[in-house]
């Protein structure tokens, strides 16, 4: 799966031209790779409860995550699209909750900030003690912790897609409804007003 953005890079220009049985190479190693490599961003805790949330850009991403779950998982996918026509299948195990958040015409981010904060907002706590560390950076689009972990029941969140919209989420989870860092992975796949982003 990918979204096209028109002729700004090789992936988005290979999809534009590509037509059914055009052939893709990548290179690198995935999850099943023995060795350490970057790039595995979905490492939450055992029996955790999860959150996945994203925009359209994240969704390829959502979908594997979660037709590769444990069918024992629980939580809720978040999924933010365009349009109601962008809704897909996707084979999730029955304690996860998928939940479609079109925009149609409404701005981005518009569905999937408040549903994420109103999900969670039912695991209040203190303020976490890395919440005024917390770096109000305009080019902090990556955060996935080293080691998850979760606390007092919370879940394990995972969020991707449009990084100005995630930082405001990570800043409110962090802050005001007391997560702790290692609990909550941001990945800002992209920046409006940004094509190089």
């Amino acid at each position: 799966d990918m979204v096209l953005h028109g002729d700004a890079g090789p992936a988005s220009r290979f999809a534009e031209r590509a037509s059914p049985g055009d052939e893709a190479v990548l290179i690198g190693p995935d999850a099943a790779y023995p060795g350490e490599h970057a790039g595995v961003t979905f490492a939450p805790p055992l029996g955790s409860r999860l959150v996945v949330a994203g925009d359209e850009t994240a969704v390829p991403a959502a979908c594997s995550i979660l037709e590769r779950l444990d069918p024992r998982a629980e939580g809720v996918a978040l999924l933010e699209v365009p349009r109601s026509a962008d809704v897909v299948e996707v084979a999730a195990p029955a304690g996860v909750d998928v939940r479609w958040l079109p925009r149609d015409g409404a701005p981005h981010g518009s569905r999937l900030a408040p549903a994420v904060l109103r999900l969670l907002d039912g695991h209040p706590g203190a303020p976490s003690r890395d919440a005024a560390s917390d770096p109000d950076d305009e080019d902090l689009l990556w955060d996935v912790p080293d080691t998850a972990e979760t606390s007092s029941g919370r879940p394990y969140v995972w969020l991707a897609g449009e990084a100005t919209v995630l930082r405001r989420l990570r800043r409110q989870l962090l802050g005001g409804l007391g997560f702790d860092r290692r609990s909550v992975a941001v990945m800002g796949y992209w920046r409006a007003g940004h094509p190089g982003a």
